[in-house]
């Protein structure tokens, strides 16, 4: 085991590769994010009919949504009961987090979308699982004011490890074979096709 401090140099290294690896700019303690060309990740934001994919934007009803990565939660961690903080999943199923960011470029509010399903190509639909009602890190819709994100820019959410919000889908081992997995995002209006991001599970 290594015993005292790391060095500077390999501290320094090691914040690189997490930057590198999270996609996120790291910032100072307690300094957020808006939605300005200094204040969120670099991402390309599309209009799209198809999907797209993750770390790529895509707008829908005036609002950018970019799903920065996906991942399996294991329960037992202790960084992942900080995600989630419900039973195991049964046997046969696993538990992915979605870490996405929603943000609000134009100049007038708009409502952040609530419905959320996650397909494969058999037709499978899952739903997002309900968020615990004191989980930090949960993507809670709203209604954004120009220039803000969710997660908000003071958010434990938006300084933690992805500088993302999380929603957490139970899914079949089965349906992961199914791929490609997508993220459709109703619009909420409800008019019109739902924005979809393919999940690299």
């Amino acid at each position: 085991m290594l015993a005292g401090r790391l060095p500077f140099a390999s501290f320094a290294a090691v914040m690189a590769i997490a930057a590198t690896v999270s996609g996120c700019t790291l910032k100072p303690p307690g300094e957020g994010r808006k939605a300005d060309e200094d204040g969120i990740r670099e991402a390309r934001v599309v209009k799209a009919d198809e999907a797209v994919r993750e770390g790529v934007g895509i707008e829908l009803e005036g609002l950018d949504y970019t799903v920065f990565l996906t991942r399996q939660l294991n329960p037992q961690d202790p960084e992942d009961r900080g995600y989630y903080q419900g039973p195991p999943p049964p046997t046969g199923s696993a538990l992915y987090g979605v870490f996405i960011e929603v943000c609000n470029k134009e100049e007038a509010t708009a409502v952040s979308a609530d419905r959320f399903k996650v397909t494969d190509t058999q037709e499978a639909e899952f739903e997002p699982l309900e968020p615990e009602p004191d989980n930090v890190f949960a993507y809670q819709p709203s209604r954004l004011p120009p220039e803000q994100c969710i997660p908000n820019e003071l958010s434990l959410a938006a300084e933690g490890p992805t500088a993302a919000a999380i929603m957490i889908f139970q899914l079949p081992i089965s349906a992961t074979e199914n791929r490609p997995i997508e993220l459709e995002i109703e619009p909420p209006s409800g008019r019109g096709p739902p924005a979809k991001i393919e999940l690299d599970i």
